[in-house]
């Protein structure tokens, strides 16, 4: 009798236990990262600099977060539609003690052949401090004038490519010139690893 019910009993347990981890997947995915500290107007201390007449993209990336690929993949197709009215710059994270190859990883390489983008490294997140930048795939529009129309992720969720809220806006806000500002959430690995167990590995 007890052996009849040893089956059915690992089935059930097993079965809960995929439960388990199938929500967890998901909360993960689904969980946005920490927004932006974000300033109306184009830092004036950035090394970078606005380009005349066009809309500055600027996006930030671990690269070594495997979610941002999905990130990188948009900023393609964002480019593909706004390559005319815009410039972007992709800056990745390398942390102080990292390597030159730590940076430029397979994820740097893709960024930088992207039509209209600039992938950059960002020296102990400088940038990234200057911008108020906390996320792996955090987005800053600015108009020609340097007003931030838009921050935000361009993904759904963690990895996951596909129409979005945080694409078409992003698209808007440059395809239709708006100067009023919009948010969204982004998806994405820490960029300054505060929890190990929810952020990329910073030295490889």
């Amino acid at each position: 009798m007890k052996s009849k019910m040893l089956v059915p009993t690992a089935i059930a347990l097993w079965l809960s236990i995929c439960a388990y981890l199938t929500v967890q997947l998901i909360e993960f995915g689904t969980r946005p990262g920490q927004k932006a500290q974000t300033i109306s107007q184009f830092p004036a201390d950035s090394k970078l600099k606005l380009v005349r007449g066009k809309f500055t993209i600027v996006a930030f990336l671990h690269p070594q977060c495997p979610c941002s690929k999905a990130s990188v993949g948009e900023l393609e197709e964002l480019m593909q539609h706004s390559s005319d009215d815009a410039t972007a710059y992709a800056l990745f994270l390398k942390p102080t003690g990292c390597s030159e190859k730590f940076a430029k990883s397979d994820l740097f390489e893709q960024t930088s052949k992207i039509n209209g983008v600039h992938a950059l490294v960002d020296e102990d997140g400088r940038e990234a401090g200057i911008f108020g930048s906390k996320t792996s795939g955090q987005m800053m529009i600015y108009n020609p004038e340097g007003r931030l129309v838009f921050s935000g992720g361009i993904t759904s969720s963690r990895g996951h490519f596909g129409d979005n809220l945080g694409l078409d806006t992003a698209l808007q806000s440059i395809g239709k010139k708006r100067n009023t500002f919009e948010c969204t959430d982004v998806y994405g690995c820490p960029l300054f690893a505060s929890n190990t167990s929810d952020t990329a590995t910073h030295r490889r």
